[in-house]
């Protein structure tokens, strides 16, 4: 699967659950998970697509099965597992998009995380985040 352009995702790929999944949830949700590289083992082909079929939590405790398309890594010790579904969209914008990691924290803590969102919606502003915003050091004047 070496030198794959990209990885292309059909509409019988996208993730579905009738019981979270609604006419209204026109929106894309890509979730990945990041495992280690000796699962590849247990990887297999599906309509030339290398997927990974796993339980893992969604939205409860209870985990569902998943089937995750498999990313590879070159030189790296994990892989990653993608997951496509469908979510409902934010009405506030036309288009545009989010992504961010799992929040951390204790239980009844208030959790962190990192995210982008696009356009910056409006509620940003009074949290004065931190930019991470990668700024190179400036050349010392000669």
């Amino acid at each position: 699967m070496r030198n794959k352009p990209a990885e292309i995702f059909e509409v019988d790929d996208v993730w579905h659950h009738p019981r979270y999944s609604t006419p209204e949830d026109t929106a894309y949700n890509l979730e990945v998970f990041m495992f280690p590289r000796n699962l590849l083992t247990t990887a297999q082909v599906d309509n030339g697509k290398r997927i990974l079929r796993r339980s893992l939590p969604f939205n409860s405790t209870i985990a569902f099965d998943f089937v995750l398309r498999v990313i590879e890594l070159p030189h790296l010790p994990i892989f990653l597992g993608a997951i496509l579904s469908h979510i409902r969209p934010d009405r506030s914008t036309v288009s545009g998009y989010k992504i961010s990691g799992p929040g951390c924290g204790k239980p009844g803590e208030q959790k962190r995380s990192i995210a982008a969102w696009y356009p910056r919606p409006e509620f940003v502003s009074e949290l004065n985040p931190t930019s991470l915003d990668y700024r190179p050091p400036e050349e010392p004047s000669q």
